[in-house]
């Protein structure tokens, strides 16, 4: 937290022309409930659960071809980049 990621992630992504999703805001917006309110209510491993569920919950904007098989969190961020 506070360490500069979506800062770092989202001059990253315009350079690459990626769009930049924040994990963050997603798991911010599936509890609820703020980052230091999810470890201070909920824990940890809790805050660790919504994480890796999030990264596998598919992402908004994405296109997929056929039938849909989930992705790896790399998976994920090879996908999210724009064409």
């Amino acid at each position: 937290m506070g360490s500069g990621k979506t800062t770092v992630g989202t001059l990253l992504a315009r350079q690459l022309a990626w769009r930049f999703v924040d994990l963050d805001q997603r798991i911010e917006e599936s509890a609820g409930l703020k980052i230091p309110e999810i470890f201070e209510r909920l824990g940890e491993p809790a805050f660790r659960q919504i994480e890796a569920d999030q990264l596998r919950a598919p992402w908004p904007g994405l296109r997929t071809q056929g039938s849909h098989r989930p992705r790896s969190r790399w998976g994920n961020l090879r996908a999210a980049r724009l064409s």
